[in-house]
């Protein structure tokens, strides 16, 4: 009897090329306290265990800069996540507003339409706990201002 054998299979990267220059310059940071006109370069939405969360891209975009940001939790069957969700909720609730999205039934397509989108937003500087790094937080979205 003959044993199956598994076909090799090299996707690989073949030959790719690609640059680092200016890298470094694009680093993401991460700004003080305050608000700021931000832009959403990149959103999507990620599933881990039992939550999902959105993961946003920020420009600032006085400074064309990159922030450094953390994925924020929107939705969770885990109990003691429940003041995290609804904070993440309430961020995500104001920008698909903000963008004139539908809130209700939300999918990752409905998350990539915020790509593009600019807002006046608060952010607050965030120590993570296990590592000591530093990261932005979007805390609000704020209303545009009507002319």
């Amino acid at each position: 009897m003959q044993k199956f054998k598994r076909p090799e299979i090299s996707a690989g990267l073949g030959k790719v090329k690609f640059s680092v220059t200016g890298a470094i310059g694009r680093k993401p940071i991460v700004l003080p306290n305050d608000i700021y006109e931000l832009s959403i370069k990149g959103a999507q939405l990620i599933e881990k265990g039992t939550m999902l969360l959105i993961k946003l891209d920020l420009v600032e975009i006085g400074s064309e800069s990159f922030l450094d940001m953390r994925p924020t939790v929107v939705h969770s069957t885990e109990s003691g996540m429940s003041n995290l969700v609804v904070k993440g909720q309430a961020i995500l609730e104001s920008l698909l507003l903000f963008a004139r999205l539908q809130t209700d039934e939300i999918s990752s397509e409905t998350i990539g339409k915020l790509v593009g989108v600019s807002f006046t937003g608060r952010l607050a500087e965030t120590i993570n706990k296990s590592d000591g790094s530093r990261f932005n937080k979007l805390v609000e979205v704020l209303p545009a201002e009507v002319p």
